[in-house]
């Protein structure tokens, strides 16, 4: 079972072994493939894609559709340590 519902997005680390980032109610990581989660970013702003620097294990990318303001605007946020902040 999993902490989260609904619609949201998955991502893999290509290069570090079990870790998943997944946009639900915010943004969850695992580090052992999904077995436990940790809560690491709460939001109520749909994130629309995840994304891991293929060549820095350390970074991550996280697109966010804001919707609620005319015109909708988005914001790509950058970790630089795995997705922990």
């Amino acid at each position: 079972a999993t902490p989260f519902s609904g619609r949201g997005v998955a991502s893999f680390s290509p290069s570090v072994p079990g870790v998943v980032l997944v946009s639900s109610g915010g943004l969850w990581r695992s580090t052992d493939g999904g077995a436990s989660w940790s809560h690491v970013l709460a939001t109520s702003d749909q994130i629309e894609a995840i994304a891991f620097d293929r060549t820095d294990p350390l970074v991550v990318y996280a697109l966010f559709a804001y919707r609620a303001t005319v015109p909708s605007t988005c914001e790509i946020l950058k970790s630089i340590d795995g997705g922990q902040s």
